[in-house]
């Protein structure tokens, strides 16, 4: 009787193990699941530190985007960072969505100003002036939203 109850348990003990190593504990979230303004603003600051690894010259200040040499690098880092912020969640909180909205919509004028940037033959100071401010906004209004962006600009 003894060996028939342990050889059970092990039996009930290595469905589980296996059914969890398959599926997962659960404690993983949909990525289409809505967050709370705590947890997107922490994943926002991931991702500004995610991108400030990949283009380090991002986080040389606003003088390293003037210069002409830097226009690539700093597009693909701006493009990178408008994507991802776009690809977070939405949040919980209807009112809070609103004010992140307004901030993630500066994105697209950036990355847009970056792209037109890296098509133009005769790239000037002031439309690389341009950009930079258009990033600098963007990367101030997700600062103001509490995300640790600050290294980007």
């Amino acid at each position: 009787m003894a060996t028939l109850l342990t050889t059970l348990l092990i039996v009930v003990a290595a469905t589980y193990v296996g059914y969890t190593m398959l599926v997962g504990e659960g404690t993983e979230r949909d990525d289409n699941a809505p967050v709370s303004m705590t947890t997107w603003v922490d994943e926002a600051g991931d991702v500004c530190f995610a991108v400030a690894e990949e283009y380090p010259l991002l986080t040389q200040g606003s003088e390293s985007r003037l210069d002409s040499d830097n226009l690539e690098t700093v597009s693909a880092g701006v493009q990178t960072l408008n994507t991802r912020i776009q690809d977070l969640p939405p949040l919980t909180e209807d009112m809070a969505q609103d004010e992140v909205d307004a901030i993630v919509a500066l994105g697209p004028p950036a990355r847009d100003a970056w792209l037109s940037l890296e098509d133009d033959d005769d790239v000037s100071e002031d439309d690389l002036s341009d950009a930079s401010t258009l990033t600098s906004a963007y990367v101030g209004g997700l600062v103001e939203l509490g995300a640790d962006c600050g290294v980007l600009d």
